[in-house]
């Protein structure tokens, strides 16, 4: 099992201004810090530093987790001490540096069908009246975005995405429901997510959709990358509640193919 030496600590110590930052989590995980702030440039520059480290296929990494502002690399210490590890990445910062074309750019863009509003929508009037827009404002303004996937998690790939508009942004729920459904499309202070499994949830539900964005069984499960862009798309009632593989399928192949 590898040890953290007086060397060591002095190289995970850097200026507080100087980014990135490298912190031992553990004795089998690296966290490469970055400002921490939310945007999509410095998202951007993080997801193009992860994919240099997964083209780099250093001998002993076994995971790599970027996050909004972090990414955390899980290695093996029978293999890698975090000294090795440390400077293999430091490495690679200083080649990324180098590079003319440091940020990771797409033009993918995952078109998700919504239902607005109604037993699917629960907080649709709620977000309107504390928001001061209409309900076909609300639902114009939040199907007109497109949303930055800043990074997926905590559940069945949960795709964290920003930026909404400000005249939706409202605080969490003060008490948070037990259950929401899958497929719901929650909105919370400038962030909106699909929430991909049945969960407890703070956020406020204004939509569903019936499309499948997690299935475990497929490889990758979820349609959903990292620094892609999502579309929301409304759909009537009787799309949502006559949904099936087929329209499934059918959707995939008009606007994700």
């Amino acid at each position: 099992m590898s040890k953290m030496n007086s060397n060591t600590i002095e190289k995970a110590l850097i200026s507080k201004d100087t980014y990135p930052q490298y912190f031992p989590l553990g004795d089998q995980v690296v966290i490469v810090q970055y400002e921490k702030k939310v945007s999509i440039e410095l998202s951007q520059n993080l997801l193009s530093f992860a994919e240099l480290i997964k083209d780099a296929d250093i001998q002993g990494v076994t995971q790599i987790i970027p996050t909004f502002c972090s990414i955390a690399i899980r290695y093996n210490p029978l293999k890698l001490s975090y000294d090795e590890i440390l400077s293999e990445l430091q490495k690679l910062n200083v080649n990324i540096k180098t590079e003319k074309e440091t940020i990771t750019k797409t033009d993918k863009i995952v078109h998700i069908p919504v239902f607005y509003g109604e037993e699917y929508g629960p907080d649709l009037e709620y977000v309107s009246e504390k928001t001061g827009l209409t309900t076909s404002e609300l639902i114009r303004l939040h199907s007109s975005n497109l949303y930055y996937i800043y990074m997926l998690g905590v559940i069945g790939s949960f795709p964290y995405c920003g930026d909404l508009d400000k005249k939706l942004s409202l605080k969490r729920r003060s008490s948070p429901r037990i259950k929401i459904e899958k497929g719901s499309i929650v909105i919370a202070n400038e962030q909106t997510i699909i929430v991909s499994l049945e969960s407890p949830s703070g956020w406020h539900i204004i939509g569903r959709t019936p499309f499948d964005t997690f299935k475990p069984e497929q490889n990758p499960p979820s349609p959903f990358v990292a620094g892609d862009f999502i579309k929301f798309e409304p759909i009537s009632k009787e799309v949502m509640e006559n949904w099936d593989e087929n329209m499934q399928s059918e959707w995939t192949k008009r606007w994700n193919s």
